[in-house]
């Protein structure tokens, strides 16, 4: 079901769903040609690639899926939302699709569940763009530790559940940026989480800054069959949530990328420089075609 709060003109796509064991996704499958898939992280969803979409659907099958307890996605209340049971719903997602030949578009949380998928598929992966993302503990951000902290407090979540806040009231320190957006713009980022009962994917992952930072570190560990993997890093120079080195450990793992430094741009670049996500994206499959001769 399609809410009334959704700008139609701001994401025109046909809604589709995919089963899984605990509820349904909702993704959109835009476009013809190799395709593409754009994978959100904590309190965004399918709606912040909308314009990138439009754009690159011209030339690509463009896919977007909202992970199970995001967007226009179910978010039954007592689901398994961590990391790692979101890896698992993604494999079972591609697969249903059959996608193979695949260039994944990862986005902050979106970074450590898809390239735990990667991980387990380097067959089907032909490149990677990264989107102030990360693969690794989180321990050294004194940001993400104070957030993991208060959304991990079992208090804190007794106090939201009863207090029934708005999620205004809350949710914007997980949304970098927030204060910069136009009224309906976050609207459309918040209103998926309007009741209690809809926050729980995003508690989770939250807390699993603090939670999962043994699963970040497996990942770091396996970073070595990655090096011949073709990158693309896009990097928000004013995302909060991003540490300084983190863009060249980046780097460490795909020595073969290109990255590509936006200055004035915070952690929602794909929404916000949606154009500079779309020229680097082309010249960086441009430059990759040339390799083959």
């Amino acid at each position: 079901m399609i809410p009334k709060w959704l700008n139609r003109a701001e994401y025109p796509f046909t809604v589709h769903t995919f089963d899984t064991l605990d509820g349904r996704m909702s993704y959109l499958d835009e476009g013809r040609g190799r395709p593409i898939l754009f994978l959100h992280g904590n309190l965004t969803w399918s709606y912040m690639f909308s314009d990138l979409v439009q754009e690159l659907s011209h030339d690509y099958r463009c896919i977007a899926p909202d992970l199970l307890g995001f967007g226009l996605s179910d978010k039954p209340f007592r689901a398994d939302y961590s990391g790692l049971a979101q890896a698992a719903r993604l494999d079972a997602f591609i697969s249903h699709l059959g996608l193979k030949d695949l260039t994944l578009v990862l986005h902050d949380y979106g970074g450590p569940i898809g390239i735990e998928w990667t991980l387990q598929n380097l067959d089907k992966v032909r490149d990677i763009v990264i989107s102030d993302a990360w693969m690794w503990s989180q321990k050294e951000s004194p940001r993400a530790q104070r957030i993991a902290k208060v959304y991990a407090s079992k208090l804190n979540r007794f106090y939201y559940h009863r207090l029934r806040a708005s999620p205004r009231f809350f949710l914007p320190p997980l949304v970098p940026d927030a204060h910069m957006m136009p009224r309906r713009t976050l609207d459309h980022y918040l209103m998926p989480y309007e009741k209690t009962s809809e926050r729980e994917g995003a508690y989770t992952l939250a807390a699993g800054l603090v939670n999962e930072t043994e699963w970040f570190e497996s990942l770091w560990h396996r970073r070595s069959v990655l090096k011949s993997k073709p990158a693309l890093i896009l990097w928000g120079m004013r995302d909060e949530m991003r540490m300084a080195g983190e863009l060249e450990r980046w780097q460490e793992v795909f020595p073969l990328s290109c990255p590509v430094q936006l200055e004035d741009v915070g952690g929602l670049g794909p929404h916000q420089v949606w154009q500079d996500y779309v020229r680097e994206m082309h010249a960086f499959f441009s430059f990759e075609e040339t390799l083959k001769f």
